[in-house]
């Protein structure tokens, strides 16, 4: 929820640019590569869709044969902070920590590893996913299409952020996460029960929409997606009201 008011913090919490955690903000570039993941032994570079979908990627790359273009200091490991910095309106500023890295993969022009410091960096990744943490990327962002927005450097340092002593953003980050554990076990579980129940049923008994097609089942993608909207409920500003003091929320982006 974004009213264009700030939003009532409690006394031990701040409202901060996110530039007073960057330690650095670090880039790669744009060049010519093959459309595929790199294979054992190959470089990649990380395209857009690597960090858009609630995590990191790594099949989302292409392969560099250019050895020239190849720096190691460039190449994504396990606890990295992404960010893109281009998108439509909807996906400019999404944002990962990396968890599973098997490739050699690089930044891109358009993927940014923030160096964070001072501040837990699953508290400002849940916050940024958060809808006032969006509303202030699309806010900031620039461009005259909604197919293409982007957010410079200097913009992404000037993103407002609550932060909590670090007891609470720590307390507060183990809550959500607790949710979405919650949350993709059971999904796990109906995905169980689902096929089951297509092993065990004949095709003439299964439920079939209005035009006679089958209702698709959603894509990963689509699942990770669904998550990651719901923690917009128990992250943001609205942790000031649904996590702090103790309270849990029903579900959460």
């Amino acid at each position: 929820m974004d009213d264009g008011k700030a939003p009532q913090l409690p006394t031990s919490w701040m409202m901060l640019p996110l530039g007073n955690f960057l330690e650095s903000i670090e880039a790669g570039a744009n060049f010519k590569c093959e459309e595929r993941p790199p294979h054992e032994g190959e470089v990649g570079v990380a395209k857009v869709s690597a960090v858009t979908w609630g995590e990191y990627d790594e099949n989302e790359s292409k392969t560099c044969h250019d050895a020239t273009r190849i720096a190691s200091n460039l190449l994504i490991a396990p606890g990295d902070f992404l960010f893109s910095r281009a998108n439509t309106i909807n996906l400019v500023g999404a944002c990962v920590i990396a968890r599973r890295v098997t490739r050699r993969v690089m930044l891109s022009d358009k993927i940014l590893r923030l160096r964070l410091r001072a501040v837990e960096p699953a508290w400002v990744l849940y916050f940024l996913r958060s809808a006032a943490g969006r509303s202030h990327i699309e806010r900031l962002a620039t461009g005259n299409q909604e197919s293409m927005r982007n957010i410079g450097q200097d913009r992404i340092r000037a993103i407002p952020i609550p932060v909590a002593p670090p007891f609470e953003q720590q307390r507060i980050v183990a809550i959500i996460e607790q949710h979405l554990s919650d949350i993709n076990a059971g999904v796990a579980s109906l995905e169980r029960v689902l096929a089951n129940l297509k092993r065990y049923r004949p095709p003439s008994s299964r439920p079939r929409a209005r035009g006679g097609s089958c209702r698709p089942r959603p894509s990963s993608r689509e699942r990770r997606g669904a998550s990651t909207s719901l923690v917009t409920r128990c992250s943001g500003v609205s942790w000031t009201s649904a996590v702090h003091g103790g309270r849990r929320t029903s579900s959460r982006r």
